[in-house]
């Protein structure tokens, strides 16, 4: 005998890539949810704010995504940018200032061996990445952030920040997005490695992002459910060792 046809089936919780409802027999310190079909558990929160952070854009089609779902979940982030992409598309750095969101300067073009070239290259990376993410932003946009491409901190890249008074944004939860493992990929890593003050990195830029996309769509909706708190990633100043040493 055949059994019902899945056409008339209607889906369950998270099979459209949002969370259900907690499970009944989850932990109190779970909150359990499903993504096509697949069950994640999130740390419970308990009030505890976390950041989300987004590199390698502004770019085409995904960065206008998660901007409109960082606005539907009344979230603010910080987002990274490449100089000369952001030189490329104003509109979309002056739509981020716009949401409430902070900028970051992240090199001038994402070299990750810029620390192997000397202070003067260096130098130029960080300044002239600067400039452009301020010549892209409406006038007057405070830019107070530096990344560094892929986290290679090293004392050259240290000076650099320090000579345009910028702090260093690090993160501590990395999904490895960029890698395109897939969207439950992304969204296990991410939950995995919650805790109060994690600093999430993410990319909207620097090729497909549909699946960053797809696994954020899911982890505002799953972390707020979770009882976490999406905040401004905060301004650290670490000492030129701390601000060195590789992520």
């Amino acid at each position: 005998m055949q059994g019902p046809s899945s056409a008339a089936r209607s889906p369950t919780p998270g099979e459209t890539g949002r969370p259900g409802p907690a499970h009944p027999s989850a932990s109190p310190d779970v909150w359990v949810g499903h993504f096509h079909g697949h069950r994640v558990e999130v740390p419970r929160g308990h009030g505890a704010t976390m950041s989300f952070t987004f590199d390698d854009g502004p770019w085409p089609g995904s960065t206008s995504q998660v901007l409109a779902l960082l606005a539907q979940h009344h979230v603010h982030a910080v987002f990274c940018l490449i100089g000369d992409q952001a030189q490329a598309r104003p509109s979309l750095v002056r739509q981020e200032v716009a949401g409430g969101h902070e900028l970051c300067d992240h090199s001038r073009d994402h070299d990750l061996l810029m620390g192997r070239k000397g202070q003067a290259y260096v130098d130029a990376e960080v300044s002239t990445g600067l400039a452009e993410v301020r010549g892209a932003a409406p006038k007057g946009t405070k830019v107070t952030f530096y990344r560094q491409p892929g986290g290679t901190w090293d004392p050259h890249v240290v000076r650099a920040m320090d000579d345009h008074d910028l702090d260093p944004l690090r993160w501590s939860d990395d999904p490895r997005d960029w890698s395109r493992p897939g969207s439950l990929t992304i969204v296990r890593r991410v939950v995995a490695k919650l805790h109060p003050g994690a600093v999430v990195l993410m990319h909207d830029g620097g090729g497909d992002r549909s699946e960053s996309v797809e696994a954020l769509r899911f982890l505002l909706d799953a972390v707020t459910a979770a009882g976490w708190v999406p905040v401004l990633a905060p301004h650290v100043h670490l000492s030129d060792k701390a601000a060195a040493k590789p992520q």
